[in-house]
Parts: structure tokens; sequence; C-alpha cells
């Protein structure tokens, strides 16, 4: 009937492949693609992530798909049918994992906070209850700079410390000492001290010491939006790019399911306002 038409069918495994008729949600992705397996500390389980990531990163990738769709259109003036499963999409995010199994035929596993190509390399215990800071000491210069900074140049001649592959091998030893040196320090503290010595850092924040920041509120990474439900102004992400002399995005209210009903099917697709209500009443509209 139309063949312009642009359809997105968006499920967990596609149309296809032996899985195609399962259904589930953004929990269970981190398990399938392999996140699980390599989240969580030696010795013991895979860990899930804190939140549902696979859901907007799907929603990023699916606009892409479209935007394709719709420039392909324009060119040829066909439509298309896009098959996009949320857990191949998601088992993109991973190329360390997926390439070092594909290049080396070596299955990752549990590291924690820790990196093969870097120590100290993790996320240390600071003053105050539940307060950490991430450390990342990448080089030699940074360690020599690591250990200046830190107030304790007798670590550069400790023989346990004196390359990457002694650091590692003495990794437990190497994490206690840095972390007795943090854990009487405010994270803010030892992150902008570490920075200022070109060594990578950040202070482990929660959600609301991310709301409160203030290079994010500099940059407008958020922006009040008023909820429909109790006219509450409520921070929320904004759009994570700026462009050149053109005025920052406007936003609107969340919207309510059904809104935009007549919209689409009266409007855009031209139907009467009777099919309208005899679709609303089948139980096809909400």
């Amino acid at each position: 009937i139309r063949p312009d038409l642009i359809m997105l069918s968006m499920t967990l495994f596609g149309q296809d492949g032996p899985y195609r008729d399962y259904f589930g949600y953004g929990g269970p992705l981190p398990v399938f693609t392999g996140l699980a397996s390599i989240t969580g500390y030696p010795g013991g389980t895979p860990q899930t992530v804190g939140a549902s990531w696979p859901d907007p990163l799907n929603g990023v990738n699916a606009t892409i798909a479209l935007l394709a769709a719709i420039y392909h259109r324009r060119c040829t003036g066909e439509g298309q049918h896009i098959d996009h499963a949320m857990a191949e999409g998601a088992l993109a995010t991973l190329p360390i994992g997926v390439m070092e199994y594909a290049l080396n035929g070596r299955v990752p596993g549990l590291e924690g906070n820790r990196d093969r190509h870097a120590a100290p390399h993790n996320v240390y215990r600071c003053q105050g209850d539940d307060q950490w800071v991430a450390v990342a000491v990448e080089s030699e210069a940074q360690w020599h700079a690591f250990c200046v900074a830190a107030g304790h140049i007798e670590w550069l001649s400790d023989t346990r410390f004196e390359s990457l592959a002694q650091r590692k091998a003495n990794e437990d030893a190497l994490d206690g000492l840095v972390g007795r040196w943090t854990s009487g320090r405010a994270k803010e503290a030892v992150a902008d001290l570490l920075l200022g010595h070109g060594i990578p850092a950040s202070a482990s924040l929660n959600r609301a010491e991310v709301a409160a920041d203030p290079h994010l509120i500099e940059r407008g990474a958020f922006v009040p939006i008023i909820s429909p439900l109790d006219g509450r102004a409520r921070p929320v992400p904004a759009a994570p790019w700026h462009f050149t002399g053109r005025p920052a995005g406007r936003y609107g209210q969340p919207p309510r399911v059904g809104e935009h009903n007549w919209a689409v099917f009266g409007d855009l697709l031209g139907l009467s306002e009777g099919e309208v209500e005899e679709l609303r009443a089948d139980g096809a509209l909400n």
C-alpha cells in the first residue's frame, strides 16, 4: 500500500533466528551479551550494571538507522523495514571483550577495577562515608608523578614497583599503600591534586553530586523539565552536543500516553475521527 513507508521493528533478538519469539528487557542483556562475565571482582560472580543502559543506547541506534532509511528514501523513493535487535546493539558496545576473544582466543575474566596495562588502576576509599576516587597510572612518567604528588618518593626505589610488570605482580601491596594514602583525604582533593600532576583521576560521584557538579551546570548539561503529573521542575540530562552559533535546544514536557494519537493517525495518516475512535475502541490505541 505504501512502498515508501519506513517501519522500525525493535525487539530483543530480532525478527529471525531461534530466539526471535523471546522477549525481555534491558536487565538481562548484560548477561546475554557477556558484559556481566567481565564485570565483577576476581573470585566473585558475574555482575550486571547499575542501570538499563541498553535502552537509551538502542534508542540512539534506532534513530541512526531511521535517519539512514530517510536518506535512502529521499534518494530512491523506497521505504525500509528496519529489523533492530537490542541484543546486537548492546553487543556492539563491548569491543575490548569481543576483540580479545576474536584476536587472541582468550576469554576475559573478572578483573574488578584493575587494568592489565596500568597500575595503580583502581577505585580507592577516601575520607568520609562511602567516598571514593578513581586513579589510573598508565606510564612510568605518570608513576613518577604520582609518587611525587602523593609525597612518597620512597615508592620509586621500592623494587616491587620499579616497572609495570613488577607493580602488577605486587598489585595487592600497591593498592594497600595507595588506599592508605587516599583514606585520609577528601576525594575531590585527591582528584584535583593528581590531575594537576597529569595523572588521570576522578572523584566517584553519586547522582546528587552529578546534578550539582559546577562544570556540568555551567555547560547546561541538565535542564529543568516540568512534570505533567505534579507541576514540579526536575533536572534531566540535556542533549550532549552544542552547535556553534546556535541556541540551546528547546525542551518540553514528556508526552502522556496517547497524547499524540490524533497528530499521527489523523493529521499524518489521514484517518477520520471515526476511524481513530474505532481503533481506540478495539484496543489498538490507548
